[in-house]
């Protein structure tokens, strides 16, 4: 979670611009469609929702306290197989169905990618680290060096609560725990936070080569974007109607909100990643 005390560039970017794909996906279900199309509206939908409440504290304490975090998990998961069934049934037709596999494909990877960071949030609630917030593992820098707040973004403790910061995962099941211990980079919270991040490499390279690609077509979209009725049978959603330029900055907020909200668990491997919250 962010504040807008601590982080407000990033709270309110987050919070635009996963408004704004919210909208678009309720927009792209506001329709006679196929049950595929369906499906991967729904889910594009649900994984906006989430994303948004995952951003300030006082929607993810309610949002958590009745789903569980595990559920979530596995509810995501069950996407990445569901798209990438859909990508592999595009590569496997002929013409320009072929183009659309691959597009399903990328939003196998960008659930991929948000089943990573919600498993990552579930292994660091697992382990107990005090002065986590929300579980994200947003380490602090160097060998002894203690927890940053201010400067991780998502999962820290906020840094109004000083250098310790308090623990807020209340909402995830814990009870409120005492000023956050230095860790080095020998231990162990920080040594699964690093393969955690290494794992993310792959995800989070996509996540940006993927949002420059949305900001491509939506100055000068191309002819697999404009293909209406190509999305509709390929049945992976967000493009089947509207503007292509308003569907690819939907994409765009999708896959580089998620980029952005993530830095944090790359700090360990990446310190640099801590500039992106601010």
């Amino acid at each position: 979670m962010f504040t807008l005390t601590d982080t407000p560039v990033k709270f309110i970017g987050l919070l635009v611009l996963f408004t704004f794909s919210t909208l678009w996906s309720l927009y792209q279900l506001a329709r006679k469609q196929t049950g595929p199309t369906l499906v991967s509206n729904l889910a594009h939908l649900a994984m906006s929702v989430v994303m948004l409440v995952m951003v300030p504290r006082t929607l993810w304490q309610p949002f958590s306290s009745v789903i569980p975090l595990p559920a979530t998990v596995g509810f995501f998961g069950i996407f990445v197989l569901w798209f990438g069934y859909l990508g592999v049934r595009g590569l496997a037709a002929a013409g320009s169905l072929r183009r659309h596999g691959w597009h399903a494909l990328g939003h196998a990877t960008m659930f991929g990618a948000m089943t990573w960071h919600l498993a990552a949030m579930l292994t660091h609630r697992g382990m107990g680290h005090a002065g986590m917030d929300h579980g994200a593992g947003e380490m602090a820098h160097g060998p002894g060096a203690t927890m940053d707040p201010g400067a991780m973004g998502h999962g820290m403790g906020h840094g109004a609560q000083g250098a310790g910061g308090m623990d807020h995962s209340a909402g995830m099941g814990h009870a409120p725990m005492a000023t956050a211990q230095p860790m080095s980079m020998g231990s162990e919270p920080t040594d699964m936070a690093m393969i955690l991040a290494v794992i993310g490499v792959p995800l989070m390279t996509y996540l940006l080569a993927a949002a420059i690609w949305n900001l491509k077509n939506v100055i000068s979209p191309s002819a697999v974007i404009a293909d209406h009725v190509g999305h509709e049978m390929a049945g992976h959603g967000h493009y089947s109607v509207g503007n292509p330029r308003l569907a690819a900055l939907a994409d765009f907020a999708m896959n580089f909100g998620m980029f952005w909200m993530s830095t944090g668990l790359m700090v360990p491997l990446l310190p640099f990643f801590a500039h992106f919250s601010f």
